[in-house]
């Protein structure tokens, strides 16, 4: 087993695979490419993965089921990562509530945000819409914070899922 300190190392021991190290695939994969890079060969029946790199792209997050279990460390980092990106959606969508009901609606900031938080959380607007935009924008950004909060949470669960699926599915393996 070779040891691999960060990404362009692993870029010289193995130059035919692409290695992801920018924006959030950087903190959510970079921990499980250099794991895979550690773990076993290529999985049996399947095609080579250093020789096709857009399946690598495909599947860099998560090991496969007949590679092992990821090391707690980096099943933590990568729940960070999935965190992380989770969070930032929930900022993206906040950031266009606010615009939006300050634009449409010509509320203040701070209303802007009580409205754009409310919805997001799912209570309701606090503050009486006034104009067709601010109702028609209202409308819209429901639909839209509805399904945020499912990507949301489907991002957060996402590793506690696999890992849950992977972990059983080693130990039926096993039998």
């Amino acid at each position: 087993m070779r040891k691999v300190g960060n990404g362009e190392d692993l870029a010289k021991a193995n130059p035919r695979r692409r290695v992801h190290l920018d924006g959030l695939q950087s903190i959510a994969g970079s921990s499980y490419l250099l794991y895979n890079q550690l773990s076993a060969s290529p999985r049996p029946g399947s095609r080579d993965r250093a020789l096709c790199p857009e399946s690598q792209e495909l599947t860099f997050m998560y090991e496969h089921r007949s590679q092992p279990l990821l090391p707690r460390r980096l099943f933590l980092r990568r729940l960070l990562g999935h965190s992380l990106v989770a969070f930032s959606l929930v900022l993206i969508s906040l950031g266009v509530g606010v615009v939006g009901y300050h634009l449409t609606e010509g509320l203040p900031w701070l209303d802007a945000l009580l409205n754009a938080s409310m919805i997001l959380g799912g209570m309701g607007p606090v503050n009486e819409l006034h104009t067709a935009g601010g109702k028609l924008f209202a409308s819209a950004y429901a639909l839209f914070s509805g399904m945020a909060f499912l990507a949301t949470a489907g991002i957060v669960m996402a590793p506690l899922a696999h890992r849950l699926l992977h972990r059983l599915h080693l130990e039926t393996g096993d039998q």
